[in-house]
């Protein structure tokens, strides 16, 4: 059974005041930049962090994927590193050039990384080794920016009340929404099967389109298209092209949507109904904005591990899981 969001940020708590003595540089010393390392990491994903954590920095926030961002720290950066894979020797020297920026450092590594941890404690950086957890939760795009969250409250702000609160009260909608959250991601999965998927969504979810068409290539290794919508052109309708009658359509809508919107999306409906056999609208939930990405970011994640298991096992021929056997006798319907 997965160990809830909540149980493992206590224990992450835990463990950054227990286990984390802070050795390279003190707390108090300020900030200019914050980088993040993270080979697995993609930019839009700071736009999930930023609404987290939004009004509680007075710095830079950026992510790195390659070893030259070297270059872009100095004395006043932290460098959040994780390292659950890489080159030994590179991560080495990655971490001796920072240590001689007097950077603030904060590893982080899990059971796979213990060359990180041995590294970290020659070149005398702060490693934390995150606890046992769930696989899924390990790769979650809400796990990781909750745990980026944590680390900054801990090891940036006088005052981290304020942000740990708004951290935990997140946690506990997204457990609260737990069992429906995952039946909703496994029936779109299922509607989704060896479909071409277009998504769409208003501006003000872009940080959600980008990401779950990441997650749908990532994860499930589908290809999709996403389309930011306006309210007042019909550019939309363009890229909707190919075999329509495999196609499905995806629109992702938050909870005070227009009535320009709502007219462009139902227009794309009714214009699409005839050629295009899926059309699933899923809706935020949530009492503020930060609350209604992180739900929908936490449904592309199961979205995309529930097709990566329908394709796994209709590629091995092995015989179908529960999931795909519901494929045989669900009815389609939208969800909201």
């Amino acid at each position: 059974m997965d160990q809830s969001f909540d149980d493992y940020i206590r224990q992450l708590e835990k463990y950054l005041e227990t286990n984390s003595p802070f050795r390279s540089k003190p707390v108090d010393n300020p900030i200019d930049k914050i980088i993040i390392f993270n080979l697995e990491m993609v930019d839009h994903e700071l736009d999930l962090i930023s609404n987290l954590i939004a009004g509680e920095l007075n710095c830079s926030l950026s992510v790195a994927k390659d070893y030259d961002f070297i270059a872009r720290v100095n004395s006043q950066t932290l460098v959040i590193f994780f390292g659950s894979s890489g080159n030994p020797e590179k991560i080495r020297y990655t971490l001796n050039q920072l240590i001689a920026t007097k950077a603030k450092i904060f590893c982080l590594g899990n059971e796979n990384s213990q060359y990180l941890q041995t590294i970290s404690a020659q070149n005398q950086s702060d490693f934390l080794k995150l606890p046992a957890v769930s696989s899924f939760l390990t790769k979650s795009t809400v796990f990781r920016n909750l745990i980026v969250g944590i680390i900054l409250a801990k090891t940036l702000l006088n005052n981290p009340e304020k942000l740990l609160q708004s951290i935990h009260s997140l946690i506990a909608f997204l457990d609260a929404g737990n069992a429906s959250s995952r039946e909703i991601a496994e029936q779109i999965a299922l509607r989704l099967f060896n479909k071409k998927i277009y998504i769409f969504g208003p501006a003000i979810l872009e940080p959600n389109l980008i990401q779950l068409k990441s997650q749908l290539k990532k994860i499930a290794k589908y290809p999709s298209r996403y389309v930011t919508m306006s309210e007042y052109t019909d550019h939309e309708l363009n890229v909707i092209i190919g075999d329509q009658e495999n196609s499905a359509l995806i629109f992702l809508k938050n909870q005070h949507l227009n009535e320009a919107m709502e007219y462009r999306i139902n227009l794309i409906k009714k214009l699409k109904l005839q050629t295009t056999d899926t059309l699933i609208e899923i809706e935020t939930k949530g009492n503020h904005f930060a609350q209604e990405i992180f739900y929908l970011a936490y449904i592309a994640d199961l979205v995309g591990w529930n097709l990566k298991e329908l394709t796994i096992s209709d590629s091995s021929g092995q015989s179908p899981t529960s999931l795909n056997k519901n494929m045989l006798h669900k009815n389609s319907y939208e969800t909201k």
